[in-house]
């Protein structure tokens, strides 16, 4: 699973309505969907890069995210040609572990906070055209 998420405020003018708003607006756009509904199909919107990054492609509001994933996940959603996206409404800092993540999560899963999908992964460009605003996520920065 991919998971995007956002980190706590930090920047001026963010506050914790913000940010649902614009990672409701990403689950909206995405076509994602909560929890205990059927995983809808978002298309290809997932492309491997160079090493272990994939990207995700929001074309709609012209953006693009690199994400680094580990070479292991990368080769089996490659392999199967599709992985699931998962869209965080509650912040996540970036530095959480693993067991930290689920109990952070959790909560978020049970009230319906997380949304998913099932995404294609494509080595075509033509669904990934240059975009201007293809950011890192900030833990890559």
């Amino acid at each position: 699973m991919l998971l995007v998420a956002h980190p706590p405020t930090g920047h001026p003018g963010e506050s914790a309505r913000s940010i649902d708003a614009a990672m409701r607006g990403l689950s909206r756009t995405l076509g994602l969907a909560p929890p205990h509904t059927p995983l809808p199909a978002i298309g290809p919107v997932l492309r491997p890069r160079h090493g272990s990054q994939v990207r995700l492609n929001v074309a709609a509001i012209g953006y693009g995210l690199l994400a680094t994933v580990e070479p292991r996940w990368l080769t089996a959603a490659t392999r199967r040609g599709h992985a699931v996206v998962a869209a965080a409404l509650t912040p996540v800092p970036p530095w959480v572990m693993t067991g930290a993540l689920d109990r952070k999560l959790r909560p978020a899963l049970t009230s319906g906070r997380i949304h998913f999908g099932i995404a294609e992964l494509t080595s075509s460009r033509k669904h990934f055209p240059p975009l201007p605003r293809e950011h890192p996520p900030p833990h890559d920065r």
